[in-house]
């Protein structure tokens, strides 16, 4: 596998929503959010954003990660917000549009921990 394939069998989500629809996305309620994060341990809410930080053993791994992971947010049409150091990515998820965490956010994480599982499997 390359950087920048995909796992086999592993397909992004489609786009749900028409950029039109967008600001119309309810942001997830407290215990929309509770119920979120049992299912998404290692994330956490922090200022309005779904947050996580993945570590990776090196440059390359971090960066073939995000390159996965920006394949998987053009097809969502939702992007993250993030920052990358070395071996390190910091990740916040919002939806700018409706200013809070909606469904969009939940997805995005999601798929980020498959692709997280899978570049972590490679590693080893």
């Amino acid at each position: 596998m390359t950087l920048i394939d995909t796992p086999p069998g592993w397909r992004p989500t489609d786009r749900a929503e028409a950029p039109s629809a967008r600001s119309s996305i309810a942001i997830l309620d407290p215990a929309a959010l509770a119920e979120v994060l049992s299912q998404l341990p290692a994330w956490r809410v922090d200022d309005g954003a779904l947050t996580r930080t993945f570590r990776f053993p090196d440059f390359r791994a971090a960066f073939g990660f995000m390159t996965r992971v920006a394949l998987v947010a053009e097809e969502m049409d939702h992007h993250p917000d993030w920052r990358n150091a070395y071996g390190t990515v910091e990740v916040r998820l919002s939806t700018h549009d409706t200013g809070g965490i909606t469904p969009r956010d939940v997805t995005l994480a999601g798929e980020m921990e498959h692709v997280f599982t899978a570049t972590s499997a490679e590693l080893t």
